[in-house]
């Protein structure tokens, strides 16, 4: 299985060459397996000025956090090759409570209740399609009340 990561960086990011994040700068990472949503979502939080890491499942998921500062997953819970629960377990054993990045998973259907995926550490559960706008807005909304 290959691994996918892609990097979304803003025009003035491009025109300058820079490739890292700086310090101050959050990093929202993207997990879903349709890529016409992944990329879309990308998109929408490039342009609100968020630097953008992609992945298709949870197990390309855990080696872009073991090796990225991370600082919000987006997730969808149902996927081929490592699903959103096991993002949420993987996390749990990777990183400590305060060195892991806040979760919101998405989904359209699930087999795992609100409760039980908050218990895993997930902050919210968004029902997907409907939800995009109150998704992005909950995101933008928490790191703009905690930029550093």
């Amino acid at each position: 299985m290959g691994m996918l990561l892609s990097v979304y960086l803003s025009k003035s990011e491009r025109a300058a060459g820079l490739f890292m994040s700086e310090k101050d700068e959050k990093t929202i990472l993207v997990v879903d397996d349709e890529a016409d949503l992944r990329e879309c979502l990308a998109e929408e939080f490039v342009s609100l000025g968020y630097k953008v890491l992609e992945a298709e499942n949870a197990v390309v998921a855990l080696d872009i956090v073991a090796q990225n500062t991370v600082h919000l997953i987006l997730s969808d819970i149902r996927m081929p090759g490592g699903d959103g629960i096991s993002l949420l377990r993987g996390l749990n054993e990777l990183k400590s409570k305060g060195d892991r990045p806040l979760v919101y998973l998405m989904t359209g259907f699930s087999d795992v209740s609100d409760d039980e995926a908050k218990a895993l550490g997930a902050a919210s559960v968004f029902r997907k399609p409907s939800d995009i706008d109150a998704i992005i807005e909950a995101i933008n909304q928490y790191l703009t009340e905690h930029a550093s």
